[in-house]
């Protein structure tokens, strides 16, 4: 057909508007059936609900619903290790497999997902970094700080700490036996906790939650309310980019409010401000500086805008992963009284050694305390703190083949936390009774192992071990987190009782990359025989 042929038909298409829509219509038809079915095609060889293939809109689904971990898990008894969850999105639950993916020597590269944990733009901090050589050069710095090296003291800060909520139980909730009890919610207040001895290791300064007993700038409030919003929203990560940008920048919260994250903004403005000013006052001869994870941010050479970005990142993956950890172990305690009663009868035990001192030691509590440890690693297992983020990787250029069956080309989303419920429920791993929480599990395998059977205990701990990710994207508080369950615990069996307020319902919770959980309420009596 030559030109002068074609002119009439383009000038009847043009007179009629109506056909010019359908035919438009049924051209975005066609290009987006023919996209989609090119995703499709690409990874038509991985298992998943047929339509996870086509559309992300079932992932979608499981954002918006509570429990998204539970999602996931059906999804790995289902169809296996290896499941497409979406177009290009992986869910792995292979230990093996996630270890390799997460060695220092991957390849694979954070994917653009992690830009949510990008809290000040446009400075990123370790979590948000997507770069290899940025995060190996900022990991090198804020190690030191997380690792308690450098002079850095943990343990004093969290004995502070542990002191104000034992001072807020005394002056407000704790009864005497026989006496009627005035309920606190523990999932509230372990929060608390956490975000003050946050402030006592990190920045030597408690925050007030405890001496006030309330969420101060409505910082727990705003989290609530935001995360799971995050949450959904870390399924149009393109959008997230632009509302990073002018004008819509101007919508963002910033430092100057008096509430929600800006008010975390200005708080860790006002931390960091008043911490070089008193650098720059000390005179050579004057008192010494801090040791506290700030001071060895300063001392490893962190600017001032990163130092700003470390810091308030800190306000929620730091505290969110503490109150987890302390209230999901609290709640197993109280829903099991036996292994309750086992771990106070080993605490008084070694009391009555006098093994322990008080406050107790992390290195104590790790040497004299095996029933404890098996409980954390148990809690660990049994809920992990981060078991609801996607937390993508992204397969490198050359591809690659995940339990030697799935072939996946470059650029497909491989998530590295999904799959964690699965493998922590796997009865190939942890037996029959899988889905209970039995600390002597721990003991068991440990005893095999100074038999010479240590193969068990490996694959246990390995997998227990990837709740904290591992290789080059470990996550830098872990150290800090299992010191705080060992340091806590202890110190609140060794003086009160608790129970559950109503044990039918005992917590609210829902999984927002972290999890929001609140309304654990429980009793809290003094023991007569408490030390």
């Amino acid at each position: 057909m030559n030109p002068q042929e074609a002119l009439p038909w383009v000038e009847t298409l043009l007179a009629s508007p109506k056909t010019t829509l359908i035919y438009l219509f049924l051209s975005l038809l066609l290009y987006d059936l023919g996209r989609r079915t090119r995703r499709w095609y690409r990874l038509r060889h991985v298992p998943g609900p047929w339509i996870c293939g086509w559309t992300s809109l079932w992932l979608l689904k499981q954002h918006l619903g509570p429990r998204i971990d539970q999602s996931w898990k059906k999804l790995v008894e289902e169809y296996g290790p290896v499941v497409r969850m979406a177009p290009n999105e992986i869910l792995l639950a292979d230990a093996d497999e996630l270890v390799r993916i997460q060695s220092p020597r991957s390849v694979y590269r954070k994917d653009d997902w992690y830009q949510i944990g990008q809290m000040s733009p446009p400075h990123h901090n370790l979590l948000s970094m997507q770069d290899k050589e940025a995060r190996r050069e900022r990991k090198r710095k804020v190690g030191p700080g997380y690792n308690g090296l450098g002079g850095t003291s943990f343990e004093s800060g969290l004995n502070k700490a542990i002191e104000s909520w034992i001072c807020l139980l005394e002056r407000k909730y704790v009864s005497p036996p026989g006496f009627s009890p005035k309920p606190l919610d523990l999932a509230l207040q372990a929060h608390y906790y956490s975000l003050d001895s946050l402030g006592e290791i990190a920045y030597s300064r408690q925050l007030g939650f405890l001496q006030n007993d309330a969420d101060m700038h409505k910082i727990l409030e705003t989290n609530e309310k935001v995360m799971p919003v995050m949450f959904v929203m870390s399924n149009f990560i393109g959008l997230g980019k632009h509302l990073k940008k002018w004008p819509l920048s101007l919508l963002l919260p910033r430092d100057g409010d008096q509430v929600g994250f800006g008010a975390i903004m200005g708080v860790t403005t006002s931390l960091i401000d008043a911490r070089l000013a008193e650098q720059n006052n000390i005179p050579v001869d004057g008192k010494e500086k801090k040791k506290d994870i700030l001071q060895s941010f300063i001392d490893e050479g962190l600017t001032r805008e990163e130092l700003n970005s470390e810091v308030t990142i800190q306000f929620f993956v730091g505290s969110d992963t503490v109150a987890s950890l302390i209230r999901m172990t609290f709640l197993f305690l109280l829903s099991n009284p036996a292994i309750y009663s086992t771990l106070q009868g080993e605490i008084d035990a070694a009391i009555e050694a006098g093994l322990i001192s008080s406050p107790i030691t992390d290195a104590e509590a790790r040497q004299h305390l095996p029933y404890l440890q098996a409980v954390i690693r148990e809690s660990l297992r049994f809920f992990p703190p981060v078991a609801c983020g996607v937390f993508y990787k992204n397969v490198p250029e050359a591809g690659d083949t995940l339990c030697g069956r799935y072939a996946l080309p470059a650029g497909t989303k491989v998530s590295t936390v999904a799959g964690l419920m699965a493998l922590n429920r796997d009865s190939k791993i942890w037996g029959e009774d899988a889905d209970v929480f039995r600390p002597e599990r721990w003991l068991e395998a440990e005893e095999q192992a100074r038999q010479g059977e240590e193969e068990k205990l490996r694959v246990m701990s390995k997998t227990v071990d990837l709740n904290f990710g591992g290789g080059q994207f470990l996550c830098s508080g872990q150290k800090i987190a299992l010191t705080q369950a060992n340091k806590v615990l202890p110190e609140l069996l060794r003086r009160y009782n608790f129970s559950l307020v109503d044990p039918i319902e005992p917590i609210k919770i829902r999984g927002a990359i972290a999890w929001m959980a609140h309304d654990l309420w429980v009793n809290v009596e003094k023991r007569e025989s408490g030390k």
